[in-house]
This record gives C-alpha cells, structure tokens and sequence, in this order.
C-alpha cells in the first residue's frame, strides 16, 4: 500500500508540473502518460456498525434497499473487497442481507473481512461474496445473535472459495451454515465451528467442483437439527475433510466427506458424547470410489447405521476405509466398507466396547446383481462389548463375489475367568483367518466367545495366542475358543489348520469341534521324518605340540537345502519349521592320544554356530584302544 501511494504522489506531483511547464498537445500527452502508469489506490478498508450506517440497495439481492454492507455494494461492487469489518450491534435487526464485501462486477478477489453478529439479521449473512472471482479468508462470527437465514464463511458463483469460516456460540442461532460454498469452482480449507450453537445443518465446503480439507467442529451442548458434513462436492473429489463432534444432538446424517460424481479419500469423523439421529459416512460417493476414511466413535448413540466408507451406486469400491467403537451404541448395521457392484475389501472394523444392536461386516456387497469382492477386511473384538444381536461377518454379498479370501478376525478379551465377561455373539462367518489371543488371566474351562445362532468355521485358519509368560494354565486345562450355546446354536465346518503361538513355551494342544471348538494342553503330538540334504564346505589346523596332544582350530560354512520337520496333534498340523538356510561354524579343541597302541584318547572341543542355527555345542568324547 505504502508503495503504491508513493507512486500516485509522484505521478501527480509530475502531472502537476508537466500543466505549468508545458503547453499544447506534448504536455497533454505527457500527462496522461505519466498518470497511467500510476496504479489507482484500492479505496481503503470500512468499519460499520448497525444501527448507525443506512442499509443499500443491492440490485439482484434478496432483501431489497434493506442489506447492510460496505459502501458501493449497490452499484454491484464494494468500494473496498479487503479487511473490512462489519458488525450487528446487540439488538439491532437488519432486515435484508449483510456482506464483508460484495462483488458483482469482475473477477477481483475477495479477502479477509470480517462480519460479527450480536443482533439478528432477517436475511443471508457472507463474510464476502463473489459472482465469479475468488474468495478467500474471510469470516462469520454469531455470538448470541440469530440468522434467519443461511450463513457463508465465503462464497462465490464460479470462483473458488478457500480459508473461509464461520463461528456460533453463545446460544447463536442460524438456518445452514457453510464455511465456503461454491457453485462451480473447488472450496478448500474453509470451517465451521459452533460451540452452544441452534443451527440448522452445517457444511465444512459445498462446491461444484472439489471439496478439499473443508472441517466441523461441534460441541458444548449444541443442536443441529439436520446434518452435518465436513465437505460436499458435486463434480469433483472430497479429499481430506473432517468432521468432531461432541457433546451435541444430530437430527440427520453425519458425513465427513460426499461426492456426487467423484472420489471420496481420506475424510474422518469423529464423534463423541453424542446423538446421531440418523446415519454415519466416513466418506461418500455415489458413483466412484470411497477410499481411506475413518470413523470413530465413543460413548455415542447413533440411531441408524455406520459406514467407514461408501460407494453407494456405480462401480465404485469401498477400499481400506475403518471404524473404531469404544463405548456407545449403534442401534443399525456397522460396515467397515460398503459397495453397491464394486469390491469392499481390506476394510477394518474394531469395537473396544459399547453395544451394536445390528450386524458388523468388514464389506459388503449390496446388489443381487454384484460379482465385486468383499475380501481383505478385518473385524477386531476386544474388552467387553455388547454384542448379542449382531453376526459378524469378514465380507458379504447379496451378489456372487469372493466373500472369504483374506478376511480376518480377531478376538481378543481381557476380563476372562469370570463367565459374565464372555463376548456373545450372535453369529459369525467368513473369515478365512481366526485369530484368538487368551489373556494371562485365562483360567480352565473359560470361553472366549459364545455363538447364539450359527458359527461358520469351514475352512478357516485357526490361529491360538497365549501370554506365556503370565498364564496360569496348567497340564489338561481347557479353553473353549468358540461355545454355542443353545439348543438352536450351532457350529459348522472344520478349521483348515491350527496355528499355536508360540509353540516353543506350550507345545502340546489339541483342538475338537462338536458344538464348541475347544483347546486342551498336553496332548500327544507326532512328527513326521525329516530329510536332511545339507552341504559343508571348510577345513581343520592341527597344532602338533608333541606325539600325545595335538590342540586344532577348524572353520566351515554350511548350506542346508531342506530340513522341514513337521508334526500334528489330533489331526491338526502344528507350524512346520525348516533349517534351511546358510550356517558358519566355528570350531576349537584338544586331542589326547594314548601313549602306547592301548590306553585311552580324548577328544575334548566346542563348536559355535552362527547363522540359519544359532547356539555352542560342547563334545566329550573318550575311547580305549585294545
């Protein structure tokens, strides 16, 4: 600014000049010149207040001669585009519209004004608003004022809108709040934050375009009687955008990032304290691809269902989206990916606690006509939830797709050695993978899960982790890995093979399937021949001290180019373990030979290993000679 003006006072110093010097055509010439190469002064920043400025008359504007906004806004463009700052005084009321800046005419950016509301405005409030430039850091503030209508941190028709926010607290009350919105253009970084706030629904960033790190916060007892969403975008992805929510009620949806046509990648939310009326989408999108989001939830209710990520119609997947649950209850279905044709694979589910009162998928497949996957995904258990009505299910599909390969469950349960600590479920199936982790407080006979309807292991891989150090296990304890009970409950299908880890420390198990799968200690294992093909390659110095003692050093390298050994217990194999591999040996010693052709010799000698095997063998070894 300092510099501009420099130049302005000098063009017109030497203008002035230029009339007193010179004459005729050259000095008119001159001046003109001079002056346009003199850049015209932005008009300077405004501060209003109302009451005390009249309202204008924007044309084209809802609210007629009735908006409070900075001066010449009614010829289609404030005076001044930046760092103004406009105010709604406690009690007043303007009746139409109220803008930062205002811009109608041209493309120029709108930047950095401020609006603060602590009266009530009958119309649409914008911290600046453009038809077709730019729009960037500008900012709502409600504090016990009331918008009867929306309110935009920024917006413009065709620019894009980056950095704007809005902020409601102190009971302040608005119809939609958007931190940006932009009909054609991307919003990017804009904000929303309502502490003690009434509002309608709220919005991060609305664009035609992309919806890029756009973010909600709510808290401190608020209402938002519709939904919320950390960035909406229509013909573009929603990247990287966030919703936190705690302490509040939602009448509607929670989505942290929704595309209508493009990607929904990387959004979150994260809710707590809270009642969710209706559904939770990590990400959304209705005809590409969900990938990357997240939800986590703690000591909330949410009254319908959750979804990491959603690609709803079209072929787009639902890939590597997540929800963690601690505390709280889902009274719908949980899915940790979601497709309606497309793959829902290595999605995760992890519940630490609270209660869900529908199913859990780790994917899943919606139409009857889908061949899409639901593969890859994880469903992890742990703590005390409440799971009693719900199946769980590594992938699903009302379709023809893969649902088994690569699923994988975990369970693992703190608080055995008390019956009423068993996680139940209702029923659970399509895992390829079942890991179970017994805890050190384990004791004989406990149950780690119990299935009220029907446990589908065929096939699966049954995986069985003890806390060794700390168990209290003793020689032919048992430990019910899955139970069902009831008459109606029941247990299907064999288990592929059973991985016990770690071996070395608890070697014996055995597992049985009637209507439960149990693991009991200390039963026979059989092993099976090893063959050995092994290759050694090194040499032996012999120090000759005298006829009778002869001290040696040897060093060799050794490949091994099988050597599995395997075993089972009860029909089931235990992991296989192979000394296959490159070894270096290190030997030292002392032979005794005895003085005459009869006496005994000595061999005494250590050899250190290093490599595929690892460890010192000591040898003894004393013969006679007859």
């Amino acid at each position: 600014m300092f510099r501009r003006t420099c130049k302005f006072i000098l063009g017109t110093l030497i203008a002035v000049i230029c009339r007193f010097l010179l004459h005729g055509v050259f000095r008119g010439v001159l001046c003109l010149y001079v002056l346009a190469l003199c850049p015209m002064i932005p008009a300077p920043a405004e501060e209003i207040a109302y009451p005390g400025v009249l309202l204008q008359d924007i044309l084209g504007v809802w609210g007629g001669n009735a908006n409070l906004a900075p001066t010449g806004s009614n010829t289609g463009k404030s005076n001044s585009l930046s760092d103004n700052k406009v105010t709604v005084l406690s009690g007043g009321i303007v009746p139409g519209n109220v803008f930062g800046a205002y811009n109608n005419n041209d493309t120029n950016v709108i930047a950095n004004n401020a609006v603060f509301i602590y009266g009530n405005v009958n119309g649409f409030v914008f911290g600046g608003w453009s038809s077709s430039g730019n729009v960037t850091g500008n900012s709502v503030t409600i504090s016990g004022g009331m918008v009867r209508r929306n309110v935009f941190g920024g917006g413009s028709n065709s620019g894009n809108v980056t950095g704007n926010s809005v902020t409601v607290s102190g009971g302040g009350e608005a119809v939609d709040v958007y931190g940006g919105i932009s009909n054609s253009g991307n919003v990017t970084g804009n904000s929303v934050t309502i502490s003690d706030g009434d509002v309608s629904s709220v919005y991060g960033g609305c664009g035609g375009n992309a919806a890029v790190g756009n973010s909600v916060t709510v808290s401190g007892g608020g209402v938002v009687w519709g939904e919320i969403n950390g960035g909406l975008a229509f013909d573009g992805n929603a990247t990287g955008n966030s919703v936190a929510i705690s302490d509040t009620t939602v009448g509607s949806d929670v989505v942290g990032g929704w595309s209508w046509d493009g990607h929904a990648t990387n959004n979150t939310v994260t809710i707590s304290d809270t009642t969710v009326k209706q559904d939770v989408y990590g990400g959304y999108s209705r005809d590409d691809h969900a990938t990357n989001n997240t939800v986590t939830i703690s000591n909330t209710t949410v009254e319908g269902d959750v979804y990491g990520g959603c690609a709803f119609f079209g072929g787009g997947n639902a890939t590597s989206n997540s929800i963690t649950m601690s505390g709280g209850t889902v009274e719908g279905n949980v899915y940790g990916g979601h497709s309606w044709v497309g793959d829902a694979t290595n999605n995760s589910v992890t519940i630490n606690g609270g209660k869900v009162e529908g199913d859990i998928y780790g994917g899943y497949n919606d139409a009857t006509t889908s061949t899409g996957k639901a593969t890859g995904n994880t469903v992890t258990i742990s703590g005390t939830p409440d799971l009693t009505d719900s199946k769980i299910y590594g992938g699903f599909s009302n379709g023809t797709g893969d649902v088994f390969t690569g699923n994988t469950f975990h369970l693992y349960n703190t608080s055995l050695n008390n019956a009423t600590q068993t996680i139940t479920a209702k029923g659970l199936a399509n895992f390829q993978n079942l890991n179970f982790y017994v805890p050190a407080s384990a004791v004989n006979r406990d149950v780690m899960l119990e299935i009220t309807d029907t446990a589908n292991i065929d096939n699966s891989r049954l995986k069985v982790v003890f806390d060794v150090a700390n168990s209290s296990l003793q020689i032919h304890d048992k430990i019910i890995l899955i139970d069902a009970g009831g008459s109606d409950a029941q247990l299907v299908g064999l288990p592929e093979n059973t991985i016990l880890c770690p071996t070395r420390s608890i070697p014996l198990y055995r597992t049985r399937v009637r209507k439960s799968l149990e693991l009991t200690t200390r039963d026979p294992v059989d092993f099976e021949s090893v063959n050995s093909h092994r290759l050694r390659v090194g040499g032996r110095y012999n120090f000759a001290t005298n006829s009778r003692l002869t001290p040696y050093l040897g060093g060799y390298w050794e490949r091994e180019f099988s050597g599995t050994a395997r075993s089972s217990t009860s029909g089931f194999a235990l992991p296989a373990s192979s000394l296959r591999g490159n070894t270096g040996i290190g030997e030292a010693g002392i032979a005794l030979k005895p003085a005459t052709s009869r006496g005994f010799c000595i061999d005494l000698g250590v050899q250190c290993y290093g490599g595929k095997r690892d460890g010192v063998n000591a040898a003894l070894n004393i013969g006679r000679n007859f």
